[in-house]
């Protein structure tokens, strides 16, 4: 069930970042432009920056292109099949892009407009880690960066355009996967532990 509405949520936003006049995201991506504080502090209505959308923690979008005159005429744009595993996290959307947290512990940018995989990062855990078990709400982006706690206690910065690891740091024995990232002036809280 969680991977079904995972794949209509991943829909849904393929209809909100999806535009005739959209420039191809590959060289979005190759222009990204970083996430500020003032851009987390006020973000874009078509994104949705963390796991509340915004610091108020209404979990609101501005977005009015669906209502209730024209909801019933939205038609699948594009489906995308997720690895097996436990899957609760919400995806971040920034300029087109969605990236997520996946079952199995990794993470993926993925084009809105299509659902193509732009890049995606995966670990090698150690033994007695098991990533398809692991359970993760949320990333974060911040600068040119993708923030990911992996399930082996290790906080990783990922670079936005490529998914390359640019840096990573031992935090913990694993525990925080399980809560929710905050980014703000310009420091990731693993124990911010948003439902």
């Amino acid at each position: 069930m969680i991977k079904a509405r995972y794949v209509v949520g991943a829909v849904i936003l393929g209809i909100f970042t999806a535009s005739p006049f959209t420039p191809s995201l590959f060289s979005q991506a190759a222009q990204f432009i970083p996430v500020t504080d003032s851009v987390l502090g006020n973000p874009d209505p078509a994104d949705w920056l963390m796991i509340n959308r915004t610091f108020n923690q209404h979990r609101f979008s501005p977005l009015n292109q669906i209502n209730k005159e024209n909801v019933r005429q939205l038609r699948m744009v594009w489906s995308r099949g997720l690895p097996a595993g436990t899957q609760e996290t919400t995806p971040i959307v920034y300029r087109g892009i969605i990236y997520m947290y996946v079952p199995g512990a990794s993470v993926q940018a993925i084009d809105g407009t299509n659902g193509d995989l732009i890049w995606e990062y995966q670990r090698d855990y150690p033994k007695g880690v098991n990533p398809q078990a692991a359970r993760n709400k949320n990333i974060g982006i911040y600068e040119d960066m993708i923030y990911f706690a992996a399930p082996d206690g290790v906080l990783i910065a990922l670079d936005a355009k490529t998914g390359a690891v640019r840096w990573e740091t031992k935090v913990d024995n694993g525990g925080q996967t399980a809560g929710g990232m905050l980014v703000a002036d310009g420091k990731v809280d693993l124990r911010n532990g948003q439902a």
